[in-house]
Protein backbone atom coordinates (compact mmCIF):
# COMPACT_ATOMS: atom_id res chain seq x y z
CA UNK A 1 0.00 0.00 0.00
CA UNK A 2 2.79 2.39 0.90
CA UNK A 3 4.55 1.75 -2.41
CA UNK A 4 1.40 2.53 -4.37
CA UNK A 5 0.92 5.78 -2.46
CA UNK A 6 4.51 6.79 -3.16
CA UNK A 7 4.04 6.13 -6.92
CA UNK A 8 0.89 8.25 -7.00
CA UNK A 9 2.67 11.06 -5.17
CA UNK A 10 5.50 11.00 -7.71
CA UNK A 11 3.19 11.67 -10.68
CA UNK A 12 4.11 15.11 -12.00
CA UNK A 13 1.29 16.83 -13.96
CA UNK A 14 3.81 18.90 -15.92
CA UNK A 15 5.55 15.71 -17.04
CA UNK A 16 2.24 14.26 -18.21
CA UNK A 17 1.38 17.43 -20.12
CA UNK A 18 4.88 17.50 -21.63
CA UNK A 19 4.57 13.92 -22.85
CA UNK A 20 1.09 14.47 -24.28
CA UNK A 21 2.30 17.58 -26.08
CA UNK A 22 5.30 15.74 -27.47
CA UNK A 23 3.19 12.80 -28.69
CA UNK A 24 0.65 15.15 -30.27
CA UNK A 25 3.37 17.05 -32.11
CA UNK A 26 4.84 13.79 -33.40
CA UNK A 27 1.45 12.58 -34.62
CA UNK A 28 0.74 15.91 -36.34
CA UNK A 29 4.22 15.89 -37.94
CA UNK A 30 3.68 12.35 -39.27
CA UNK A 31 0.25 13.26 -40.68
CA UNK A 32 1.63 16.41 -42.35
CA UNK A 33 4.59 14.46 -43.78
CA UNK A 34 2.25 11.84 -45.23
CA UNK A 35 0.04 14.55 -46.75
CA UNK A 36 2.95 16.47 -48.26
CA UNK A 37 5.12 13.56 -49.36
CA UNK A 38 3.03 10.44 -49.84
CA UNK A 39 -0.77 10.59 -49.88
CA UNK A 40 -3.38 13.33 -50.02
CA UNK A 41 -7.13 13.69 -50.48
CA UNK A 42 -8.32 15.79 -53.42
CA UNK A 43 -11.88 16.85 -54.26
CA UNK A 44 -12.59 16.55 -57.99
CA UNK A 45 -15.02 19.00 -59.60
CA UNK A 46 -16.67 18.48 -62.97
CA UNK A 47 -17.72 15.52 -65.12
CA UNK A 48 -14.78 15.46 -67.54
CA UNK A 49 -13.51 12.13 -66.23
CA UNK A 50 -16.87 10.34 -65.97
CA UNK A 51 -17.33 7.43 -65.37
CA UNK A 52 -13.83 6.81 -63.90
CA UNK A 53 -14.07 9.88 -61.65
CA UNK A 54 -17.30 11.76 -61.08
CA UNK A 55 -18.14 15.24 -59.90
CA UNK A 56 -17.57 15.68 -56.13
CA UNK A 57 -15.54 12.52 -55.75
CA UNK A 58 -12.94 12.78 -52.99
CA UNK A 59 -10.01 10.75 -54.26
CA UNK A 60 -6.96 9.32 -52.51
CA UNK A 61 -3.98 10.72 -54.42
CA UNK A 62 -0.45 9.27 -54.56
CA UNK A 63 2.09 12.10 -54.47
CA UNK A 64 5.55 10.56 -54.09
CA UNK A 65 6.58 10.12 -57.78
CA UNK A 66 5.65 13.74 -58.55
CA UNK A 67 7.66 15.52 -55.84
CA UNK A 68 10.27 18.05 -57.10
CA UNK A 69 13.38 15.98 -56.28
CA UNK A 70 11.88 12.68 -57.41
CA UNK A 71 9.74 13.30 -60.52
CA UNK A 72 12.72 13.37 -62.93
CA UNK A 73 13.51 9.78 -61.91
CA UNK A 74 10.12 8.55 -63.19
CA UNK A 75 8.71 8.57 -66.71
CA UNK A 76 5.05 9.63 -66.99
CA UNK A 77 2.74 6.77 -67.95
CA UNK A 78 0.31 7.06 -70.85
CA UNK A 79 -3.40 6.59 -70.06
CA UNK A 80 -2.79 7.37 -66.40
CA UNK A 81 -5.15 9.89 -64.73
CA UNK A 82 -3.41 12.71 -62.86
CA UNK A 83 -4.28 15.68 -60.68
CA UNK A 84 -2.57 18.75 -62.15
CA UNK A 85 -2.51 22.54 -62.14
CA UNK A 86 -3.75 24.30 -65.28
CA UNK A 87 -1.17 26.41 -67.16
CA UNK A 88 -1.24 30.09 -66.18
CA UNK A 89 -3.68 29.34 -63.36
CA UNK A 90 -3.72 28.05 -59.81
CA UNK A 91 -6.81 25.96 -60.49
CA UNK A 92 -6.47 22.18 -60.22
CA UNK A 93 -8.04 19.63 -62.52
CA UNK A 94 -8.06 15.91 -63.25
CA UNK A 95 -7.33 14.54 -66.73
CA UNK A 96 -5.65 11.52 -68.34
CA UNK A 97 -2.17 11.45 -69.90
CA UNK A 98 -2.50 10.88 -73.66
CA UNK A 99 1.07 11.70 -74.66
CA UNK A 100 4.57 12.03 -73.17
CA UNK A 101 7.78 13.63 -74.54
CA UNK A 102 8.61 12.25 -77.98
CA UNK A 103 5.01 11.31 -78.83
CA UNK A 104 3.06 12.83 -81.72
CA UNK A 105 -0.55 13.64 -80.88
CA UNK A 106 -3.30 14.52 -83.33
CA UNK A 107 -7.07 14.80 -83.28
CA UNK A 108 -8.99 13.40 -86.25
CA UNK A 109 -12.80 13.34 -86.40
CA UNK A 110 -12.96 13.93 -82.65
CA UNK A 111 -10.66 11.03 -81.75
CA UNK A 112 -7.33 11.69 -80.04
CA UNK A 113 -4.57 9.53 -81.52
CA UNK A 114 -1.02 8.81 -80.40
CA UNK A 115 1.62 7.98 -83.03
CA UNK A 116 3.14 5.38 -80.70
CA UNK A 117 0.33 2.90 -81.18
CA UNK A 118 -1.82 4.43 -83.97
CA UNK A 119 -4.92 3.93 -81.84
CA UNK A 120 -7.09 6.34 -79.89
CA UNK A 121 -5.48 7.42 -76.63
CA UNK A 122 -8.85 6.88 -74.95
CA UNK A 123 -12.09 5.56 -76.51
CA UNK A 124 -14.99 7.97 -76.77
CA UNK A 125 -17.71 7.47 -74.19
CA UNK A 126 -21.12 6.40 -75.43
CA UNK A 127 -22.99 8.82 -73.20
CA UNK A 128 -21.93 12.45 -72.89
CA UNK A 129 -22.98 15.01 -70.31
CA UNK A 130 -22.86 18.46 -71.96
CA UNK A 131 -20.81 21.09 -70.16
CA UNK A 132 -20.77 24.79 -70.97
CA UNK A 133 -17.08 25.53 -71.59
CA UNK A 134 -16.93 27.18 -75.01
CA UNK A 135 -19.46 27.73 -77.78
CA UNK A 136 -19.82 24.71 -80.07
CA UNK A 137 -18.70 26.69 -83.11
CA UNK A 138 -15.43 27.50 -81.36
CA UNK A 139 -13.91 24.12 -80.69
CA UNK A 140 -10.74 22.23 -81.69
CA UNK A 141 -12.28 18.98 -80.45
CA UNK A 142 -12.88 17.58 -83.94
CA UNK A 143 -9.53 18.43 -85.50
CA UNK A 144 -6.03 19.30 -84.30
CA UNK A 145 -2.85 19.17 -86.43
CA UNK A 146 -0.08 16.78 -85.33
CA UNK A 147 1.83 17.95 -82.26
CA UNK A 148 5.25 16.55 -81.35
CA UNK A 149 5.77 16.77 -77.60
CA UNK A 150 9.33 18.09 -77.22
CA UNK A 151 12.05 16.59 -75.08
CA UNK A 152 14.23 18.81 -72.88
CA UNK A 153 16.92 20.30 -75.09
CA UNK A 154 14.70 20.55 -78.19
CA UNK A 155 15.34 23.83 -80.05
CA UNK A 156 12.20 25.59 -81.26
CA UNK A 157 12.74 27.91 -84.26
CA UNK A 158 9.65 30.10 -84.07
CA UNK A 159 9.95 31.71 -87.52
CA UNK A 160 9.82 28.29 -89.21
CA UNK A 161 6.75 26.98 -87.38
CA UNK A 162 3.21 26.73 -88.69
CA UNK A 163 0.36 28.28 -86.75
CA UNK A 164 -0.37 25.43 -84.32
CA UNK A 165 3.22 24.49 -83.36
CA UNK A 166 4.03 28.21 -83.12
CA UNK A 167 1.39 28.77 -80.44
CA UNK A 168 2.37 25.53 -78.72
CA UNK A 169 5.92 26.94 -78.55
CA UNK A 170 4.57 30.18 -77.03
CA UNK A 171 2.73 28.20 -74.37
CA UNK A 172 5.93 26.31 -73.50
CA UNK A 173 7.99 29.52 -73.28
CA UNK A 174 5.40 31.22 -71.09
CA UNK A 175 5.13 28.20 -68.78
CA UNK A 176 8.90 28.03 -68.35
CA UNK A 177 9.24 31.77 -67.75
CA UNK A 178 6.35 32.71 -65.45
CA UNK A 179 8.16 35.80 -64.11
CA UNK A 180 8.94 37.22 -67.56
CA UNK A 181 6.92 39.86 -69.35
CA UNK A 182 5.65 38.03 -72.45
CA UNK A 183 3.63 39.70 -75.19
CA UNK A 184 2.44 38.95 -78.71
CA UNK A 185 1.89 41.55 -81.42
CA UNK A 186 -0.09 40.71 -84.55
CA UNK A 187 -0.35 42.40 -87.92
CA UNK A 188 -2.09 41.51 -91.19
CA UNK A 189 -0.02 41.56 -94.37
CA UNK A 190 -2.24 42.31 -97.39
CA UNK A 191 -0.69 42.08 -100.87
CA UNK A 192 2.74 42.65 -99.35
CA UNK A 193 1.72 45.65 -97.22
CA UNK A 194 1.51 45.33 -93.43
CA UNK A 195 -1.65 46.68 -91.79
CA UNK A 196 -0.66 46.84 -88.11
CA UNK A 197 -3.94 48.40 -86.95
CA UNK A 198 -6.29 46.28 -89.07
CA UNK A 199 -9.86 46.43 -87.74
CA UNK A 200 -12.15 43.36 -87.71
CA UNK A 201 -15.80 44.31 -88.04
CA UNK A 202 -17.58 41.15 -89.23
CA UNK A 203 -15.63 38.34 -87.55
CA UNK A 204 -18.03 36.48 -85.24
CA UNK A 205 -15.48 35.70 -82.51
CA UNK A 206 -14.04 39.20 -82.12
CA UNK A 207 -14.56 42.77 -83.26
CA UNK A 208 -11.78 45.34 -82.98
CA UNK A 209 -8.13 45.87 -83.92
CA UNK A 210 -5.74 42.92 -84.04
CA UNK A 211 -3.51 44.20 -81.28
CA UNK A 212 -6.46 44.73 -78.93
CA UNK A 213 -7.42 41.04 -78.91
CA UNK A 214 -7.67 39.95 -75.22
CA UNK A 215 -5.09 37.51 -73.86
CA UNK A 216 -7.74 34.80 -73.49
CA UNK A 217 -7.85 34.71 -77.32
CA UNK A 218 -4.47 36.23 -78.18
CA UNK A 219 -2.57 33.07 -77.16
CA UNK A 220 -5.24 30.67 -78.46
CA UNK A 221 -4.12 28.94 -81.66
CA UNK A 222 -7.66 27.99 -82.66
CA UNK A 223 -8.80 31.63 -82.56
CA UNK A 224 -6.16 32.60 -85.11
CA UNK A 225 -6.90 29.50 -87.19
CA UNK A 226 -10.55 30.51 -87.42
CA UNK A 227 -9.55 34.10 -88.23
CA UNK A 228 -7.27 32.89 -91.04
CA UNK A 229 -10.14 30.85 -92.49
CA UNK A 230 -12.46 33.85 -92.23
CA UNK A 231 -10.06 36.20 -94.02
CA UNK A 232 -9.50 33.79 -96.90
CA UNK A 233 -13.23 33.19 -97.33
CA UNK A 234 -14.21 36.86 -96.97
CA UNK A 235 -11.47 38.26 -99.24
CA UNK A 236 -10.39 35.47 -101.64
CA UNK A 237 -8.95 37.97 -104.10
CA UNK A 238 -6.30 39.24 -101.66
CA UNK A 239 -2.91 37.76 -100.80
CA UNK A 240 -2.86 37.94 -97.02
CA UNK A 241 -1.23 36.39 -94.00
CA UNK A 242 -1.01 37.06 -90.29
CA UNK A 243 2.40 38.17 -88.99
CA UNK A 244 3.23 37.40 -85.35
CA UNK A 245 6.01 38.80 -83.15
CA UNK A 246 6.58 37.27 -79.73
CA UNK A 247 8.44 39.34 -77.14
CA UNK A 248 9.95 38.25 -73.82
CA UNK A 249 11.17 40.99 -71.50
CA UNK A 250 11.27 43.43 -74.41
CA UNK A 251 13.26 41.21 -76.79
CA UNK A 252 11.88 39.36 -79.80
CA UNK A 253 12.20 35.58 -79.47
CA UNK A 254 13.05 33.61 -82.62
CA UNK A 255 14.71 30.52 -81.07
CA UNK A 256 14.09 28.79 -77.77
CA UNK A 257 15.53 25.69 -76.08
CA UNK A 258 13.00 23.64 -74.11
CA UNK A 259 14.10 23.00 -70.52
CA UNK A 260 11.35 20.78 -69.09
CA UNK A 261 9.21 17.76 -69.96
CA UNK A 262 5.63 18.16 -71.19
CA UNK A 263 2.60 15.90 -71.28
CA UNK A 264 -0.61 16.01 -73.31
CA UNK A 265 -3.77 15.62 -71.23
CA UNK A 266 -7.19 14.48 -72.42
CA UNK A 267 -10.60 14.14 -70.78
CA UNK A 268 -12.36 10.78 -70.70
CA UNK A 269 -15.36 12.73 -72.01
CA UNK A 270 -13.58 13.70 -75.24
CA UNK A 271 -16.66 15.20 -76.87
CA UNK A 272 -17.09 17.84 -74.17
CA UNK A 273 -13.81 17.97 -72.26
CA UNK A 274 -11.63 21.02 -71.76
CA UNK A 275 -8.08 19.70 -72.04
CA UNK A 276 -4.76 20.03 -73.90
CA UNK A 277 -6.61 20.38 -77.19
CA UNK A 278 -7.39 23.91 -75.95
CA UNK A 279 -4.59 24.95 -73.59
CA UNK A 280 -1.77 22.84 -75.05
CA UNK A 281 0.77 20.56 -73.34
CA UNK A 282 1.36 20.90 -69.61
CA UNK A 283 4.65 20.88 -67.73
CA UNK A 284 5.27 17.58 -65.93
CA UNK A 285 6.12 19.64 -62.86
CA UNK A 286 2.49 20.82 -62.78
CA UNK A 287 1.32 17.29 -61.93
CA UNK A 288 0.29 17.02 -58.28
CA UNK A 289 -0.34 13.29 -58.03
CA UNK A 290 -2.10 10.21 -59.34
CA UNK A 291 -5.64 9.46 -58.07
CA UNK A 292 -5.83 5.89 -56.76
CA UNK A 293 -9.33 5.37 -55.36
CA UNK A 294 -12.53 7.15 -54.37
CA UNK A 295 -12.65 7.58 -50.58
CA UNK A 296 -16.14 9.03 -50.63
CA UNK A 297 -18.48 10.84 -53.00
CA UNK A 298 -20.84 13.53 -51.74
CA UNK A 299 -23.29 16.06 -53.16
CA UNK A 300 -25.77 18.40 -51.49
CA UNK A 301 -28.67 16.99 -53.50
CA UNK A 302 -27.95 13.27 -53.20
CA UNK A 303 -25.81 12.99 -50.09
CA UNK A 304 -23.15 10.27 -49.92
CA UNK A 305 -22.96 7.95 -52.93
CA UNK A 306 -22.34 4.60 -51.25
CA UNK A 307 -21.77 2.82 -54.56
CA UNK A 308 -18.58 4.81 -55.18
CA UNK A 309 -16.92 4.27 -51.79
CA UNK A 310 -13.55 2.57 -52.23
CA UNK A 311 -13.82 2.45 -56.05
CA UNK A 312 -10.38 1.90 -57.62
CA UNK A 313 -9.64 4.42 -60.39
CA UNK A 314 -8.35 2.80 -63.62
Amino acid sequence: MQNERRKKQKVDPFTVISRLTRDTVIIIAVVVAIKLLLLDIVAVRGDQMTPSIQNRDFVLTFRLPYLPLIRNMFKPSRNQPVIFTYPFSKKRGCLRIAGIPGDTILVDSGVVRNSRNKTPAKPLQDSVTPIDLLPEEYSPRDFMPPLVLPNPGTVLVLDSLDLFPFFTALSIIRQENPQSNCSLSVALEVNGTVAADYYLSDFVLYKGTLNAVPDSQRFDWFFWSRLTEYLHLAYPERMQRLVFSFMKDGERVTRYTVRERYIFLIADQEKTGYDSRYFGPVRSSHVFGRPLAVLWSFSLHHGINLKRLGKVIP
